[in-house]
């Protein structure tokens, strides 16, 4: 019997890096694959989608909500249209 194979990489989570300090902050726990994050133009608010849900992300940790169905392979862009 052939051995089992992984379509994909590990789960992921979100992090950020102090550049000054290098101290890394785990953002959320959501085990996701491929997650795509996006940060709002203000910088407090930060949109991901992974294969399993669209989320909203406080940029300071505090918050993660599901706010949607996810994708494979999704890209975001928060980019403000004129």
């Amino acid at each position: 019997m052939p051995a089992k194979a992984a379509a994909h990489g590990l789960p992921m989570d979100i992090w950020v890096a102090d550049v000054t300090s290098s101290a890394l902050k785990r953002l959320t726990s959501v085990s996701e694959d491929d997650p795509c994050p996006v940060w709002s133009p203000d910088g407090g608010t930060i949109i991901a989608i992974g294969v399993r849900a669209l989320y909203r992300l406080a940029a300071d940790g505090s918050s993660t909500q599901s706010v949607g169905p996810g994708a494979y392979g999704a890209q975001l862009d928060l980019r403000r249209r004129t």
